[in-house]
């Protein structure tokens, strides 16, 4: 178990209390803006391939945008990339707030949001050995903010769940514009981070060559070692199911078991408590 005589170090450091404070603030935004998005679509149109839609459109930039966050992570100033995702999904969480009785354009915007998220996590992911020094305290550090990742899914929804039913879409929009916000706060004090383009040498720069270089050299990883590409095989299979059951469930819901919107939020709440 960790001591808090252990987490003194990352305590004192001011840069990576901000760093892990955005980070939390933004997954928690994201998981209060899934479920609000799901649900509202639901409620509007009643159709499961809209929400199956939803729900798909949101994994597309991941396949189609992986290695170039990843190359844009490794070529441009780090606070930067991530000032520039935060204000980016804070805009688009703005127009969501303007445009949410259109189901069609908030499927669109969830899908920037998504984008938002691709390249800020690499981005974030990075800066961590900028920011914390020392090897062990690395270690840490990477345990603190995956800690922070995986509550940011209960605190995400139990959040969303009651202040949607209690006030609507409007509000739960309306909070999470605040807490990007927050982030973008605690983005702006960090230092710049850009000690991996080098000083007193030829900076990195981005070029299309270098994503395909990439691409070719992973994907050729991955073929090559067939424990690894089992392994990746069966996270894509395991990812893919849950996305169809969170998809399905506000109709099997409806459908099986009678329930109406408000209840289908209770149960989505609670499975997740």
């Amino acid at each position: 178990m960790i001591s808090i005589a252990q987490l003194r170090p990352l305590l004192k450091n001011h840069n990576f209390l901000r760093l892990a404070s955005g980070h939390f603030l933004t997954q928690t935004s994201v998981n209060m803006l899934q479920f609000t998005v799901l649900i509202s679509i639901f409620e509007q149109t009643g159709s499961s391939f809209l929400t199956g839609t939803f729900v798909a459109a949101l994994s597309l930039p991941a396949v189609f945008l992986s290695y170039f966050s990843g190359v844009v992570a490794d070529s441009f100033d780090r606070r930067r990339i991530l000032i520039a995702a935060t204000l980016g999904r804070l805009t688009v969480v703005l127009g969501m707030y303007f445009f949410v009785d259109l189901p069609g354009l908030l499927l669109v915007l969830a899908v920037l949001i998504s984008v938002g998220n691709l390249f800020h996590m690499p981005a974030e992911a990075a800066s961590l050995g900028d920011i914390v020094k020392k090897e062990k305290d690395l270690f840490l550090a990477n345990s603190v903010i995956a800690f922070f990742f995986y509550t940011s899914f209960l605190t995400g929804y139990a959040i969303a769940g009651p202040l949607f039913a209690a006030r609507g879409a409007e509000t739960v929009l309306l909070v999470v514009f605040a807490m990007y916000f927050a982030a973008f706060f605690l983005q702006s004090g960090l230092p710049t981070l850009d000690a991996h383009l080098g000083k007193g040498r030829a900076r990195v720069r981005f070029r299309w060559s270098d994503v395909l270089s990439r691409m070719r050299e992973g994907f050729g990883f991955i073929l090559g070692h067939q424990t690894i590409r089992f392994a990746v095989l069966l996270a894509a299979f395991i990812f893919s199911v849950e996305r169809g059951v969170i998809a399905l469930i506000p109709a099997i819901a409806r459908e099986l078991w009678g329930l109406s919107i408000s209840e289908i939020r209770a149960i989505t709440l609670s499975g997740i408590d």
